[in-house]
């Protein structure tokens, strides 16, 4: 998987637009300009130019502004595009809840002022991601419980999620709540405070009710951390390991995430990501619906620089740039999905 908005706040500024020089031409502006790589799209291709990108959008009046958007949206598309062409393989790895078995609901656990929840520690890799698709609360009236997820990293809370909760029946709130090391690093926790309920969580106690499931990777551990009333990161030292559910369920999925991996080596994507833009360019020069004489000049030539030309003896030898950024996705392909050691019996 790949966290968009991620890819979408690291695409700017690792290829750049040069700022034209012809008068009249669009004012670029500082977030299409900067280049860590070094790259520009104009070098891509002589027909990615921002004076042709101006003659063929749909709005033939269309301010510096918008065309200024326009070009921060074909960046962050194109390095979408790029990554979901690299990383190919299934990144989904397990999906279950955290507690299977029955409940028994006449049990219940007696109130007190503390934080109760769960310890979730990832393994140290930069490429999981653990997806709390949903919180199931299980409590003996009804009431408002306020959860809370926390990383050690952080004092305030990085979500929360107030559930209305019904008399021994299990409540199911979907949240999406994603859990990386890729904002944060540290520990995860997740719970609720006690002290102002006047309900009580059901305790789940009947034959193999008890016991979660292992998710692999992730370590799930049950805390309580006695004293604590306020809605901030408590000192992780004070956790006290119980073997309690406090009336939380969770419906999980494991993904492999691949985000890190290409925010830490972005400029190793810029190539790709210039012939991406490039490619785009071209196809809305051959594909726009207006009339005007930069548009008409274009056109054709785009159409053969985009699949080049190989069987026309009467026009010059070109493998297109289709070919360019196929090659370049390749090469990165096989760099970050290695396919490992092959064993043969001769």
């Amino acid at each position: 998987m790949i966290q968009q908005d991620i890819i979408n706040g690291i695409a700017l500024g690792v290829v750049g637009w040069r700022q034209p020089t012809r008068s009249g031409s669009p004012v670029i502006d500082s977030t299409n300009t900067p280049s860590s790589s070094g790259l520009y799209f104009q070098d891509g291709h002589s027909l990615c130019t921002i004076d042709n990108i101006k003659s063929v959008v749909d709005d033939d009046s269309i301010t510096d502004a918008n065309l200024n958007t326009l070009l921060n949206n074909l960046s962050q598309s194109a390095l979408t595009d790029v990554c979901n062409t690299i990383f190919t393989k299934e990144d989904h790895i397990d999906t279950g809840l955290l507690y299977k078995f029955e409940n028994r609901v006449a049990q219940t656990l007696a109130g007190d002022v503390d934080f109760v929840g769960f310890q979730i520690d990832l393994s140290k890799r930069n490429d999981l991601a653990l997806i709390i698709n949903s919180l199931i609360l299980e409590f003996n009236g009804a009431g408002s419980v306020k959860v809370l997820l926390f990383n050690s990293t952080q004092q305030t809370p990085i979500k929360t999620q107030v559930i209305t909760t019904i008399a021994n029946t299990s409540v199911i709130t979907p949240v999406d709540w994603r859990l990386t090391d890729l904002q944060y690093g540290g520990m995860w926790y997740i719970g609720y405070l006690r002290g102002s309920l006047s309900i009580s969580a059901l305790d789940r106690n009947y034959r193999q009710a008890i016991l979660p499931y292992m998710f692999p990777d992730v370590g799930i551990r049950s805390i309580r951390i006695a004293g604590w009333n306020q809605e901030t990161m408590f000192d992780p030292l004070q956790n006290q390991w119980t073997y309690h559910p406090w009336g939380l369920n969770f419906n999980m999925s494991l993904f492999n995430d691949f985000t890190q991996i290409v925010k830490t080596n972005i400029n190793r994507f810029a190539k790709a990501l210039q012939l991406q833009v490039c490619v785009t360019v071209l196809k809305m020069i051959s594909n726009s619906t207006r009339s005007n004489k930069s548009e008409r000049l274009s056109k054709a030539y785009a159409m053969l620089e985009l699949d080049g030309n190989r069987n026309n003896p009467n026009m010059p030898y070109t493998v297109g740039l289709n070919t360019e950024l196929k090659n370049e996705l390749k090469r990165l392909h096989d760099t970050y999905n290695p396919r490992g050691i092959v064993r043969a019996t001769l």
